[in-house]
């Protein structure tokens, strides 16, 4: 049904701009949404940065700063000198960044025990400077921002938050996914609660949480991994307390996506919901108002409602902008070609699937746990012994393996954990959808409320499992790709989100494994030596080549989880994989490319495109490999590590810097592309950096050049080991 209602949705919006009727404005605020004044500034370019001035606060009432515009857009005829235009900012403006002030988290601890680990003195002391970092990227809000919210773009948040670093002042949302994986692993549990309960306290106010911190980024959201978030601090601290208190929020965003993202996609006769990236709302952003009103100058009139829509949508995805979202269109190397809403994302409907998952176990462990008063007025949680949960207000390590056997021996965090794969072997995409996910919990002494919420997201786990392998999964090439609504038909371009469902532990048949490991090892992916790109276009975006980025890193090395853990059962000896090893077909000739996994093949200017690398795609591979007890397997892991952590290191020692991606087609450098230049910080660069060298500390050396396997070592590395395992 949610389905329906977004066609009809896109519909109505297609009429609406046939007819050239506006959409509406990104929020309501005059100033910073929409309105002339917004578009006499940006349009001016009185900053070099559009965000410049849309962060800026107000001196003054709103009221009074548009009726004193009115008059100075009057006297001139809309025609407002330079001067005097710059002259009213100064004048009714204060200069951005005023209304938050720097924070020391509480919690913050100068030598936290992971340092220990650490043998090399160089990376010890450089780990030890990451982690003061924290402390420089901790903000918090003034009190005027609560009395006054009309006076400011930033939206209030009651407790202090890290930010990802650079431009980015304020909370971001997917972001803080690494970077909360970083603060636990520097003892900050009671920081990354308090952004928790931010994002929580959002969800309450407007049933999502936002792009971003700021008014203008209230109508997209980003991709939705808040269920993710809290799976990781239960891990940490096992506070089932806090998970009871806002079990039914988490709820409610994942409803958001249900409601306003969701698409009904018929395969074969067979009707299929899935979600995508939409937001039908018009105007240029305002943060990025000249460049977007200008791309639009090159469209026809009744095209650019359509096309602002389509940015936000990207914007929304986090990979704002690459190549991903201009293929099917009329020029797939140009920005104003972007179709963003009209693709089903693989990644998008990974985290949801994981989510939905994790719900599941969530409700059932609230079922089987009940609070009672204690004697000092606080709430104790009554857990049956067979569940090994204990009595208190923190459950510790055994309710995280409860929660999701979240650590193996190899001290990993994982998504889930694992699954009966022969329950599912040779069972059709139907039969799965009505026999609901097997391996996940179920339990008879859940709380009935509980049980049903449980068996509700249990189900709704398995219908998305289903439609992924209908309508996303690619047979022939071992992997998912988003789908073109459309065109009808998959995106076979590489990106590191193709395996996502890897990642999130979405898939049930086993047969999957070696396929994708196959379609890593056909794109020659594991050589890059500085990272893994976040395409192999370049195309000018920043989410392409050769830019590398954090949380794409991590998504392949977690997808490595599963073909670790399942490869002694998947691969056996024989014609497909004989034991004296692989000839890669390498058509991509991603191997030629010594300094990282790019983002895309394509390079198109995009930053998600080639030749960019991202941190959390690295993390992604490394993690995968680190699964297997093979040694041959584990050492690929960790050369992998290696090259990263000296890649980071290096540009560290040269700049005093960490940056938010990084150019594999120049030796490691700092990366571009995009709409602004490359930024410093970074959030979730240093908690992928801080993962790393958590897992391999004792190994890891700051000196000697990087290593690199060829492709022929590599392919018989894994397959050996694997069937080895």
């Amino acid at each position: 049904m949610a389905g329906r209602i977004c066609e009809l949705a896109l519909l109505l919006l297609g009429l609406a701009l046939g007819s050239q009727e506006a959409l509406p404005p990104p929020c309501e605020s005059q100033i910073y949404c929409f309105g002339e004044l917004l578009h006499q500034v940006q349009m001016a370019k009185l900053y070099p940065d559009d965000k410049e001035f849309v962060d800026m606060p107000l001196s003054t009432a709103p009221d009074q700063v548009l009726r004193n515009f009115d008059r100075l857009v009057e006297a001139h005829n809309y025609s407002i000198p330079r001067e005097q235009l710059q002259a009213f900012v100064h004048q009714h403006f204060q200069a951005k960044g005023q209304e938050l002030q720097a924070w020391t988290p509480g919690d913050w601890k100068d030598s936290p025990k992971f340092l220990q680990k650490i043998s090399d003195p160089k990376l010890r002391a450089w780990a030890g400077q990451l982690n003061q970092i924290w402390k420089k990227l901790g903000k918090k809000m003034k009190p005027e921002v609560l009395s006054h919210p009309e006076r400011f773009s930033l939206i209030y948040s009651k407790q202090p938050f890290i930010v990802p670093g650079g431009r980015f002042v304020e909370f971001y949302y997917w972001d803080s996914y690494w970077v909360m994986e970083g603060l636990l692993l520097s003892e900050m549990a009671e920081t990354v609660k308090g952004m928790l309960q931010n994002f929580l306290d959002l969800v309450q106010t407007y049933g999502h949480i936002p792009n971003g911190g700021r008014v203008y980024y209230l109508q997209r959201s980003q991709p939705p991994l808040l269920t993710l978030m809290m799976h990781l601090y239960l891990t940490h601290t096992g506070d089932i307390a806090f998970l009871r208190e806002n079990i039914e929020t988490l709820a409610l965003e994942l409803n958001f996506w249900a409601q306003n993202r969701s698409i009904s996609v018929d395969i074969e006769g067979q009707s299929y919901v899935l979600n995508r990236y939409y937001v039908p709302y018009g105007g240029p952003r305002p943060e990025s108002y000249s460049k977007d009103t200008e791309l639009a100058d090159t469209l026809p009139e009744a095209a650019r409602e359509l096309l602002w829509a389509e940015l936000k949508a990207g914007a929304e995805s986090g990979w704002d902008f690459s190549s991903r979202w201009l293929v099917g269109g009329p020029n797939p190397n140009a920005l104003s070609s972007i179709r963003t809403s009209r693709l089903v994302p693989v990644d998008l409907n990974a985290f949801l699937c994981q989510a939905e998952a994790l719900m599941s176990t969530f409700y059932t462990t609230l079922g089987s746990c009940h609070s009672t008063p204690s004697e000092i007025g606080e709430s104790t949680q009554q857990c049956p012994p067979e569940h090994g949960l204990g009595t208190g207000p923190g459950l510790g390590r055994p309710f995280a393996q409860k929660i999701s056997e979240a650590r193996d021996l190899t001290g990993w965090v994982r998504p889930l954990g694992p699954r009966d794969f022969s329950a599912h072997a040779k069972a059709n995409n139907q039969a799965k959808a009505q026999e609901g996910s097997a391996w996940l919990p179920s339990d008879s002494s859940a709380a009935p409320g509980e049980q049903a919420q449980a068996a509700k997201y249990r189900n709704l786990h398995a219908q998305r499992e289903a439609a992924l392998r209908a309508v996303l999964w690619d047979e022939e090439k071992g992997a998912w790709f988003d789908y073109d609504i459309e065109n009808r038909k998959k995106n076979h371009e590489f990106y590191p989100s193709n395996l996502t469902p890897l990642w999130a532990g979405c898939f049930s048949d086993p047969g999957d494994v070696d396929k994708a490991l196959k379609y890593l090892e056909d794109n020659q992916i594991l050589n890059y030596q500085h990272g893994i790109p976040t395409s192999l276009r370049n195309t000018g975006q920043q989410w392409d080549f050769p830019n590398a980025w954090a949380p794409l890193q991590d998504l392949i090395i977690r997808a490595g989880l599963w073909i670790g853990a399942l490869g002694r059962e998947l691969l056996a000896p024989g014609p497909l994989f004989p034991p004296w090893g692989l000839s890669l077909p390498g058509d991509n000739q991603i191997l030629n490319y010594q300094h990282g996994i790019p983002t895309s093949l394509r390079n198109t200017g995009q930053q998600w495109d080639f030749p960019n690398a991202w941190a959390p795609l690295q993390d992604l591979i490394i993690r995968g490999l680190a699964k297997s007890s093979s040694p041959r397997t584990q050492q690929v892991a960790f050369q992998l590590a290696q090259n990263w952590i000296r890649t980071n290191f290096d540009v560290y020692s040269q700049k005093s810097a960490m940056y938010e991606k990084y150019d594999i087609s120049s030796g490691g450098q700092p990366g571009g592309g995009g709409e602004y230049e490359v930024q410093e910080g970074f959030g979730w660069t240093n908690g992928v950096v801080l993962i790393l060298l958590d897992r391999y500390g004792d190994q890891l050396t700051s000196g000697t050049s990087l290593a690199s396997l060829a492709p022929h070592c590599l392919g018989v590395v894994l397959l050996l080991s694997l069937l080895s395992w």
